[in-house]
C-alpha cells in the first residue's frame, strides 16, 4: 500500500522521503531531470541549492562545476551547498528564507510540466495528506520530522499543486486546503509521540488506498515486469549483463541461476549497495517486498538502452540464441567432456612419474592460463586440454624410438598394462576423470564416462592391430 490510516482516527496520509516508500518522485533527490531557463538540472535538489548562489552567475557555475566534479548527485549538491554557505550572515539567511519556498515552487511545476508521468502519480494520491516522511532525520522544515510537529512545507506545497490538477479536471470534490488538513494531521500524529523510522515500519499503521484511479504510470517505457518477461524468454537461468550510466554508474542485471528471478543490482543515491527482483508478480528490494521501486525506475532506461545497443530483444517474442553467459545443461555436459580431456591427462602423466609436484606444477600453469587468456574460461580449458593430448602422443611417439629410456612399467596381471607405459598412465587417468564426470547426473557427462569405459575396454586391441 502507498498510503495509510493514521491509528485512532479516520484521517489517510500518503507518505513520501525514502527510495523504499512510494511517490520518491515527489523528492528532490528523484532523478528526474528539469530544464530552467535553458538549464537543465539532473534533480530539483540541484536547481534549489544552485540558486542560493543566482546573486552571482560565476558563482553560481563555479558551484555547479563543483558538484558535477564531486560525482553530480543530488547529496553531492546537498553538502557542497551546506559548505558554501557556512560563511553566511544573518542577513543572507534572511534574504533565502524570504525566496526559498518559492524557489522550491518553481522546481516542482517545472518537474510536472516536463515529467506528466509525475503528475499521475500525484493525482494517484486522491484527497489524502502528502507528508515528506522526514523522520529518519527528523528534518522539520520540508517534512514533519520524528514527532510531527515540522512545517511539512514540500507535502504542503505539493498538495497545493494537486489541488489545480483537479480543477483542471473538474474535481472540486477532491480539493483540500493543505494547511488545514495537515494541522489537522499533525495534531493526531503528536499523540502516537516521536518516531525516527519510516511510516512503514510503524507496528500500528493501517494500510489504505488513497485513491484507486487513475493508477499511477510507471516512470519509463517499459516497467520492470515487462523486461523480466522478455528476458526470461529468450534466455536461460544465469545469464549475466552491465550497463553503464551516462555518468558512469554501474548496473548488473540479469536472470539468477538458482531461483530464475529477474534481478537489477547497484548502487543507491548514498552509495549503498542495493538489489530489486521480480518473482513472479511481486517486486523486491533489499529482500523487502515493494509496491515500486524508485530506484529501479532510473535504472530501467539505462538498461533498456543497454539492450538496444548490444542488440539484445526488448519487445520481441521470438528466441534467439543463448548467450556465453548464460549456463545452460550443454554447457555443464561440455564442461564434464573438457574435464575429461584435460584431468585425463595431467593425472595419467603426474601418476606415471609418480611425483605429485608435477601434478601441483600442472594445475598451477593451468589455473594461470585460465586468468590470463582472453578466451572464456571453457575455451581455455578445451585449448590447454588439447595441447596436453598432443604432448603425450609426441611424447610416446619419442619413447618408443628408443631415444629416451623409460621406466618399466608395475608388474601386474591386468592385460591393460601391456599396451604401454604411456598409454597405460593416460587411461589411469581417465578412470579418475571418470570418477568425476560419472557422478554427476549430465547426459554428455554419462556419454564421456562410457566412452572412457570403452577405450580402457577395447585397449588389448589397439596394441594388437
Amino acid at each position: 500500500m502507498s498510503s495509510f490510516k493514521l491509528p485512532k482516527s479516520n484521517l489517510i496520509i500518503t507518505p513520501f522521503y525514502d527510495s523504499n516508500q512510494a511517490f520518491f518522485n515527489l523528492t528532490n533527490f528523484a532523478r528526474t531531470p528539469i530544464k530552467i531557463q535553458g538549464k537543465v538540472y539532473p534533480t530539483a535538489e540541484h536547481y534549489f541549492q544552485a540558486e542560493k548562489f543566482s546573486s552571482s552567475p560565476d558563482l553560481r557555475n563555479k558551484f555547479l562545476m563543483e558538484v558535477q566534479r564531486l560525482g553530480d548527485g543530488p547529496m553531492q549538491a546537498l553538502n557542497t551547498a551546506r559548505q558554501w554557505t557556512n560563511s553566511w550572515t544573518k542577513a543572507d539567511w534572511q534574504a533565502w528564507d524570504q525566496r526559498k519556498e518559492a524557489v522550491m515552487e518553481i522546481a516542482l511545476r517545472q518537474k510536472l510540466k516536463q515529467h506528466p508521468h509525475i503528475a499521475q502519480e500525484l493525482l494517484s494520491t486522491g484527497n489524502s495528506c502528502l507528508i515528506e516522511d522526514t523522520a529518519p532525520r527528523d528534518e522539520k522544515t520540508w517534512g514533519w520530522g520524528a514527532d510531527g510537529s515540522g512545517q511539512n512545507r514540500l507535502g504542503i506545497l505539493w498538495m497545493k499543486l494537486r489541488n489545480e490538477l483537479w480543477k483542471a479536471q473538474n474535481r472540486s470534490d477532491l480539493v483540500v486546503t493543505p494547511e488545514k488538513l495537515y494541522t489537522t494531521v499533525q495534531t493526531h500524529r503528536k499523540t502516537l509521540g516521536k518516531r525516527q523510522q519510516i511510516v512503514q515500519q510503524w507496528p500500528d499503521i493501517i494500510p489504505q488506498n488513497a485513491f484507486t484511479s487513475p493508477p499511477p504510470h510507471n516512470t519509463s517505457p517499459s516497467d520492470i515486469f515487462t523486461i523480466a518477461n522478455n528476458l526470461k524468454i529468450h534466455f536461460n537461468n544465469g545469464c549475466r549483463f552491465q550497463a553503464t550510466s551516462s555518468k558512469g554508474e554501474k548496473i548488473i542485471y540479469g536472470i539468477s541461476r538458482k531461483f530464475g528471478s529477474f534481478y537489477i543490482r547497484g548502487k543507491n543515491r548514498n552509495g549503498s549497495p542495493i538489489e530489486v527482483y521480480v518473482k513472479g508478480k511481486k517486486l523486491f528490494e533489499n529482500n523487502r517486498p515493494i509496491i515500486q521501486s524508485n530506484w529501479a525506475n532510473w535504472a530501467l532506461p539505462i538498461i533498456q538502452a543497454d539492450l538496444k545497443k548490444k542488440n539484445l530483444p526488448l519487445q520481441s517474442q521470438t528466441p534467439i540464441p543463448q548467450p556465453i553467459q548464460s549456463r545452460s545443461s550443454l554447457f555443464n555436459s561440455l564442461r564434464y567432456l573438457i574435464a575429461v580431456s584435460l584431468i585425463g591427462p595431467i593425472v595419467g602423466i603426474s601418476n606415471y612419474l609418480w611425483n605429485l609436484k608435477a601434478l601441483l606444477f600442472a594445475a598451477s600453469i593451468t589455473a594461470s592460463v585460465a586468468f590470463l587468456s582472453p578466451l572464456t574460461w571453457w575455451g581455455t580449458l578445451l585449448a590447454i586440454g588439447l595441447c596436453s593430448h598432443a604432448v603425450v602422443a609426441v611424447s610416446e611417439t619419442f619413447f618408443k624410438r628408443g631415444n629416451v629410456a623409460i621406466p618399466a612399467a608395475p608388474a601386474t596381471t591386468s592385460e591393460n598394462e601391456h599396451f604401454g607405459p604411456i598409454p597405460k598412465a593416460i587411461l589411469s587417468g581417465f578412470k579418475a576423470a571418470n570418477d568425476f564426470a560419472g557422478k554427476n547426473n549430465e547426459p554428455y557427462g554419462k556419454k564421456a564416462f562410457a566412452f572412457c569405459n570403452k577405450i580402457q575396454g577395447t585397449a588389448p586391441k589397439l596394441k594388437n592391430r
